[in-house]
């Protein structure tokens, strides 16, 4: 990918790129792409990583077997013009990609998208992507806020917008409609942070 440097002293990128050229952008590269173009992603603290990881294994440990769970796996919504998110934490149809050899998933094959909000996502993580993520079907999205504390927001898909399941916080046993083999202490989320 070429970059440009802008007066600010911040690299742009110099094109929009295609949904390959996303899809084979080094293993490393934090970046989202919407309409082509690239949306670098800033690394959450030490706390949102605890929770989103404790999360996925929590979760992991409930699946049943025609499902996965994978942190920050990027979720295709369309090719042409490129659209991508990273959600914190997916789950999808493991016939998706029974090998585990993409580095993607289709929205329509995920399951539950989740986002842990941090300061340098939260407007991203608050209005922007679920509205992307309804429009793409994806059945259920979970929004989990660290401050003041802890709460996790379940949201079910219904008419093409996300309705409110409840919010759960501190000593809550968190339950989604749309994934009635899952149930999760939300206390167990933070682990050591508690």
């Amino acid at each position: 990918m070429q970059l440009v440097a802008v007066p600010d002293g911040i690299a742009q990128p110099f094109r929009q790129l295609t949904l390959e050229e996303y899809l084979s952008l080094p293993e490393d590269t934090r970046a989202e792409i919407v309409d082509g173009v690239l949306r670098p992603m800033v690394r959450s603290n030490k706390r949102g990583r605890r929770v989103q990881r404790r999360l996925a294994s929590l979760i992991e440990a409930q699946l049943p077997p025609v499902l996965r769970v994978e942190e920050e796996e990027v979720v295709v919504f369309r090719a042409t013009p490129p659209e991508a998110r990273i959600p914190d934490v997916v789950v999808f149809r493991a016939a998706a990609d029974p090998t585990g050899a993409t580095n993607y998933t289709p929205a329509d094959d995920v399951r539950l998208v989740v986002e842990v909000v941090s300061p340098g996502t939260q407007t991203a993580d608050r209005y922007e992507k679920p509205g992307e993520y309804a429009r793409n079907g994806i059945p259920s999205f979970w929004r989990i806020e660290l401050e003041p504390d802890i709460s996790v927001s379940v949201y079910r898909l219904a008419d093409g917008v996300y309705r409110d399941e409840g919010v759960y916080t501190r000593g809550g046993l968190i339950k989604d409609p749309t994934l009635d083999w899952l149930s999760i202490e939300v206390n167990d989320l933070l682990g050591d942070y508690a």
